[in-house]
């Protein structure tokens, strides 16, 4: 009983962490994307010097993967896992 608890304890702050890694990483890559399609707007002499193709193309594939970021940051696959863990020990000690 007592390790079940450790166990889930653990289980939910790395997690958590997890969480919070994926969205720090989410917005860092969104920003990244958002300077490369937004900055020739913003005058931003080192997006200016970039060629367009490449520029529109790493900024859209940055959006991309900064949104898949944030959703497994906030919503993530961790409950079914954590759903999965729970069963198996449940059923073990049966």
């Amino acid at each position: 009983m007592i390790t079940e608890n450790n166990f889930n304890g653990k289980q939910k702050r790395k997690w958590g962490v997890q969480a919070i890694s994926d969205i720090t990483r989410a917005v860092i890559i969104l920003s990244v994307g958002l300077t490369l399609l937004f900055g020739s707007l913003l005058k931003i002499n080192f997006v200016i010097q970039i060629d367009s193709f490449l520029r529109y193309g790493f900024g859209g594939i940055s959006l991309l993967y900064g949104g898949f970021r944030l959703y497994r940051g906030i919503r993530g696959e961790r409950f079914r896992v954590e759903y999965t863990i729970n069963s198996t020990i449940e059923s073990s000690e049966e």
